[in-house]
């Protein structure tokens, strides 16, 4: 059976409402992969001949620069979030709070309730680079050239769980927008245009199941802030 069937099949049901049949599922998924050439940069132009099923390795926003994405980060680490121009930090449902911040308005009750839930639905902008792999395992990059809905990580979810929360982690509610996981499956239509090595995704030509790969997910979100810094690094350094 092939290695994504279960998941497929699982986010087609719960994502699409669509049941199929098993053993057409697995021979169409066996049958959609990529050229073994896909990522090659040498070649302008191309398009997919058939549906390629792909799973996502790794999303950034390329439309937000990095150091903010940091920022964001460690603001959820620490329990904050930003509404216009004010810092409020969220505080445990005794009020207490190791680290008051004059800068800070404290948040409790019904009012840490609903900031917790307005961070947590806030998704990335994009546009979005993604790597993507296929059944094989041939990996290339994929860009958002047009706003595709469910593409985009949510904030919250993608950063460690805020300190008021103790050692209970971060658990979005099933009514929150908690956008896509490491893991998370895309069906790329025929005809998708592939430049130079990297997937131009549209609406039209990309459809996201979801699903998610934990051991991904959770490796990701740890590495994640350093990953931004690194590359904050790397930027720096080449500019001189």
């Amino acid at each position: 059976m092939h290695p994504l069937h279960n998941q497929i099949s699982s986010a087609l049901q719960n994502r699409q409402q669509l049941s199929v049949n098993g053993e057409w599922l697995n021979e169409f998924l066996n049958s959609r992969l990529f050229p073994g050439d896909v990522a090659d940069v040498k070649v302008k132009a191309r398009q997919l001949p058939g549906t390629v099923v792909v799973q996502v390795l790794d999303v950034l926003d390329v439309g937000s620069s990095k150091w903010s994405q940091v920022e964001a980060i460690e603001r959820i680490e620490h329990g904050e979030e930003v509404r216009g121009r004010e810092v409020i930090r969220t505080v445990d449902a005794n009020g207490d709070e190791e680290r008051p911040d004059p800068t800070a308005a404290a948040v409790t009750g019904s009012t840490a309730t609903e900031a917790s839930s307005t961070t947590n639905k806030k998704l990335t902008a994009g546009p979005h680079k993604l790597v993507v792999q296929d059944a094989r395992g041939t990996k290339t990059l994929a860009f958002e050239l047009e706003k595709i809905p469910k593409i985009g990580i949510s904030i919250s979810a993608s950063a460690a769980s805020p300190a008021a929360h103790g050692d209970q982690a971060f658990r979005p509610s099933s009514q929150d927008d908690i956008g896509m996981y490491i893991g998370c499956k895309l069906v790329l239509k025929p005809g998708t245009v592939v430049r130079r090595g990297m997937i131009m995704l549209k609406p039209e030509n990309c459809v996201v199941l979801g699903g998610k790969v934990e051991a991904w997910d959770a490796k990701w979100k740890q590495e994640r802030k350093q990953t931004l810094n690194t590359l904050l690094a790397d930027e720096h350094n080449a500019g001189g």
